[in-house]
């Protein structure tokens, strides 16, 4: 069985060589599938026969069903090193792990009198800045 990052070619029914890099390997139904990506970044699934080591086409239902068993696999559910951390020796993650946001930290944002938003007189005091170092530095030259 190819592991994933390996790369493999085969011929396909046209007899054109293909290449595909394989992303993950999937057990299920006591059945052994590789899930990979072609040169073009497609997602095919093949069954592979240990006996007779070698892979085979699989319809595209099948391919569909391996698929969406990979996704939640991969993409699924939360799994809980995805919360681990590693400072605090303690999983992130509560019973109630919805952040809840207070909306009173955004006060400032509503001032109609933004110190951040007021650039044109931050920008000239910077070029002041800049043009009296530039002349003190190159009269000392």
């Amino acid at each position: 069985m190819y592991s994933a990052g390996e790369e493999f070619e085969r011929y396909n029914e046209e007899d054109e060589l293909e290449s595909f890099t394989c992303i993950a390997n999937v057990n299920t139904d006591g059945k052994e599938y590789l899930v990979c990506d072609d040169e073009n970044g497609d997602k095919r699934v093949f069954l592979y026969d240990s006996i007779e080591e070698e892979i085979k086409d699989l319809d595209e239902d099948e391919q569909e069903r391996i698929l969406e068993i990979w996704d939640n696999e991969y993409y699924g559910s939360d799994k809980d090193y995805m919360y681990w951390n590693e400072d605090f020796g303690e999983y992130d993650k509560g019973d109630d792990f919805e952040e809840k946001i207070d909306e009173s930290d955004f006060g400032v944002l509503d001032d109609d009198e933004n110190e951040f938003l007021e650039e044109e007189d931050d920008d000239e005091e910077i070029d002041e800045d800049l043009d009296e170092f530039l002349d003190e530095f190159l009269d000392e030259k």
